[in-house]
């Protein structure tokens, strides 16, 4: 018998740290599992944010998306919250890809905090702050996949959140 090689493509993943006026973008491809800061995408409006986000995961061919879910420090959702879940349904259906919401507690003052630290201006900081919150939110995200924690899905506009549960249950 002949060895046969198989190449597999490595999953292509975009990570969004979603605000109201810039949106951060990181990307991961392959091995090793790192979340790269990417762009920070000047958005007007929701429909903007989204039109933007599509064109990115699909310039970059991404096989998953991993959009921050500002939660409070209780892990209650506010608003921020409602907004994220209502961007990442939109994405979901607008691209066809499989979108992931990840907590994002504390990125963007960890973000903020390193390129402080790292001797940045606050002019500079502003342009690249959200992308480097992007990419400790889908760091933290790949982390977790390498620890094999569960991770599900975003259920698109219209289904049931839990029937992927009663799929894995054989309800």
């Amino acid at each position: 018998m002949g060895s046969q090689v198989c190449y597999v493509r490595p999953m292509r993943i975009v990570g969004i740290d979603p605000g109201a006026r810039r949106v951060g973008v990181a990307v991961c491809e392959g091995e090793p599992r790192l979340a790269l800061p990417h762009a920070t995408l000047q958005v007007k409006g929701a429909a903007d944010a989204v039109a933007q986000i599509v064109r990115t995961v699909q310039a970059f061919e991404a096989e998953r998306i991993v959009i921050g879910l500002p939660l409070a420090m209780s892990g209650a959702e506010g608003q921020a919250a409602r907004e994220a879940r209502r961007l990442a349904g939109a994405v979901a259906k607008r691209s066809g890809v499989e979108v992931v919401m990840w907590d994002e507690r504390l990125t963007s003052s960890a973000a903020e905090r390193s390129l402080r630290e790292g001797g940045m201006n606050g002019v500079d900081r502003r342009k690249v702050v959200d992308q480097v919150a992007a990419s400790l939110l889908l760091q933290s995200y790949l982390d977790a996949l390498d620890h094999t924690w569960r991770v599900r899905p975003v259920a698109p506009a219209g289904s049931r959140a839990d029937d992927a549960d009663d799929e894995d249950r054989g309800e």
